[in-house]
């Protein structure tokens, strides 16, 4: 036997029936002013709100790029930096907890497409003895250097040419020249302040 179908009109409910009410507000002008009003205050309100717990919040900026120039400051193929670079400086103020130490990057664009390609797969894979040009970080070529190369032949010098494996930087491109390893250190007197480094990438 087939399966019996139900006949006869939809049950009598708001929801079958389509009844439920319906809202045409009507935009009048004192209507319309007084809930733009209404939102300004709130906005304003947040914003009071916002600036005044900015203005709380004490911060220290000390740029060290320049400081830490050795020679040739003003000629970025020349120049030449302190490794390591020590800089210290002193807050006069009394900070409550909690404190933040953070980089302030200007001008690196770190998704750009030249950024994101200068790397080398097969390089970070393990592929060994790839010669530079066979790499896909034409940057490299600003760092050919004169050197030592040890091959099966026996070990020889070379010059300052790019396609030699002596000349191989791994890893190479400009996301591993784009490592920051800078230190911090927080002094209370002669007493070394403990750092939280986990949950610090934002």
């Amino acid at each position: 036997m087939g399966k019996s179908q139900r006949t006869g009109p939809p049950p009598d409910t708001q929801l079958r029936q389509q009844r439920f009410g319906t809202c045409f507000p009507l935009l009048l002008p004192s209507r319309v002013v007084a809930l733009l009003l209404g939102f300004g205050i709130v906005f304003v309100v947040i914003g009071v709100v916002l600036i005044v717990g900015a203005a709380s919040v004490f911060e220290v900026e000390v740029r060290y790029d320049e400081r830490c120039c050795k020679a040739f400051c003003d000629e970025p193929e020349r120049r030449q930096d302190y490794n390591p670079c020590y800089l210290n400086f002193t807050v006069d103020e009394d900070v409550d907890p909690t404190v933040y130490l953070y980089y302030k990057l200007e001008s690196f664009y770190a998704n750009h497409r030249q950024f994101v390609r200068s790397r080398d797969d097969g390089q970070l894979y393990g592929t060994k003895d790839l010669l530079p040009n066979l790499l896909d970080c034409e940057y490299d070529r600003n760092f050919a250097v004169e050197g030592i190369e040890k091959t099966s032949f026996g070990t020889y010098r070379v010059g300052g040419q790019y396609n030699v494996l002596s000349n191989v930087i791994s890893p190479c491109g400009l996301i591993a020249k784009a490592w920051f390893n800078d230190s911090f250190e927080i002094l209370r007197g002669d007493e070394v302040v403990a750092l939280d480094e986990t949950e610090i990438s934002w």
